[in-house]
């Protein structure tokens, strides 16, 4: 789920940087040499590696077009080496990272394309060195290659084929870990992988299975946590604890989701204490509130749920304020500002409540029209167009309740072809939408799979 060169992907099936070895300083004014200019083939392969280093500062700074230009004349300059130098396992595993960063770029711009084709190459090279040299360095490349066909091939909707690739690359890791079983690191990229398969399984309505791998997944980073000696192994706790109680939540175990989440808070409140500046770690603890906040406003507790979106709606607010670019951070805002509209619908405050509702509808209908919606977030998108209806409707703006859900509607699309997920807030908004046939269809394949979330469910249907 990562090359040599340090990177993974995150929950939401992106790709996230997580350190690496032996990163390089940026050089200003470093000189590219023509590939004539370099003499030796062992210098060639020191500058290869040595512009993939500048283009991981590159990257890290947010220079993805200085970035992707080291990349490909390391990449240039790797493909000349091999051309000569066949056998030699450095030379590829040096190439093979190239490719994994072409790739990765092109991921990050939305080329999924690009994206496929180099990440692919490095899947190939990653095969190719695995088969003919046993050293556990490289059988572990197959391991992260694997792992990002699996992350690719679910950003693009294929959830059986990824699904399998993330079962490659645990069974791959297991095999690893058998003659190093004290591993810290590999239990960890075990774990990751089957939070991959977990969440898959869940996408594709196998909601046992799925909560079975990323219970197993949440254990090995619960263990890895505790010995606390790596502050990634407590963030992926976090994050894992997040999905997990999601699954939980999705077939009506309530209580015990709340549980769930509350640990992934803890961990996060402790990390966030630890290191006040890390961006990441305080948007996992925000999220936790939100989780929770959304979640206890279905149990009734409304002072809780008030408390505790009020900490995450105040949480993402800071941080876009740092980073006004992230759109993520705004659609997530947004969600949890319909959801304090929800307060204040079930507290009787209706006028406050379409204030607030449709603030949160402006900042993704912003995020619609500037063509920000991603595979990522567009179900938080759909939910707070569905959440805006719901308060414009008990204000008595039918038409304008109509509209929103009509615009969630389509973003989803309506063959319930979808995920899980997508299946069960079709059912909801058509039936909203007055098409009470097609949603109960939904809604009856929902409960053959034991879909029982109350945050997606419409009492209508249920009864």
């Amino acid at each position: 789920l990562r090359p040599g060169a340090g990177l993974r992907p995150d929950s939401l099936c992106q790709f996230r940087h997580r350190g690496g070895d032996g990163r390089a300083k940026s050089r200003p004014g470093f000189h590219r040499p023509a590939l004539g200019d370099l003499g030796t083939d062992k210098e060639l392969l020191g500058r290869a590696l040595a512009l993939r280093q500048i283009g991981d500062v590159r990257f890290n700074q947010g220079s993805l077009e200085a970035a992707l230009a080291a990349f490909l004349e390391s990449r240039k300059m790797t493909s000349k080496l091999l051309a000569s130098k066949v056998e030699d396992d450095e030379v590829l595993f040096e190439h093979s990272q190239a490719e994994f960063w072409v790739g990765y770029v092109a991921w990050k711009r939305k080329d999924l394309e690009g994206a496929s084709r180099a990440l692919h190459a490095y899947h190939a090279a990653s095969v190719e060195l695995a088969g003919r040299n046993p050293a556990p360095r490289y059988k572990r490349e197959l391991v992260y290659s694997v792992g990002n066909l699996g992350a690719l091939a679910r950003e693009r909707g294929q959830l059986a084929v990824a699904l399998t690739h993330f079962e490659e690359a645990v069974t791959r890791g297991r095999e690893l870990l058998l003659s190093t079983p004290d591993d810290a690191s590999l239990q960890y990229d075990i774990s990751e992988g089957l939070s991959f398969k977990g969440s898959t399984l869940l996408e594709m309505g196998e909601l046992k299975q799925g909560e079975a791998a990323l219970q197993e997944a949440f254990d090995t980073v619960a263990h890895l946590h505790g010995k606390k000696i790596d502050t990634r192994y407590s963030a992926s706790y976090g994050d894992i604890a997040t999905v997990l109680g999601d699954i939980q939540a999705h077939q009506g175990n309530t209580a015990v989701a709340l549980n769930t989440y509350q640990s992934g808070a803890s961990v996060f409140g402790d990390l966030v204490a630890e290191d006040a500046d890390n961006a990441a770690w305080h948007e996992g603890y925000y999220r936790s509130f939100f989780v929770l906040g959304e979640l206890e406003l279905h149990t009734g507790d409304l002072d809780k749920a008030e408390s505790q979106l009020d900490i995450a709606t105040s949480g993402f607010t800071s941080l876009l304020d740092r980073d006004p670019s992230n759109f993520e951070l705004r659609d997530r805002l947004a969600l949890s500002e319909a959801y304090q509209a929800q307060v204040l619908v079930r507290r009787g405050e209706l006028p406050a409540a379409l204030l607030q509702a449709d603030l949160a509808r402006q900042r993704v209908a912003a995020l619609i029209d500037q063509d920000k919606v991603t595979a990522g977030n567009v179900r938080r998108i759909v939910r707070v167009l569905d959440l805006f209806g719901a308060v414009a409707a008990v204000n008595g703006q039918a038409e304008k309740a109509g509209n929103a859900w009509q615009s969630a509607l389509s973003l989803l699309g309506t063959t319930g072809d979808g995920t899980i997920l997508d299946k069960a807030l079709q059912a909801r908004l058509l039936y909203q939408l007055g098409d009470r046939d097609v949603a109960l269809k939904h809604h009856r394949e929902l409960q053959k799979m034991g879909f029982q979330d109350p945050r997606y469910l419409v009492a209508g249907l249920q009864n």
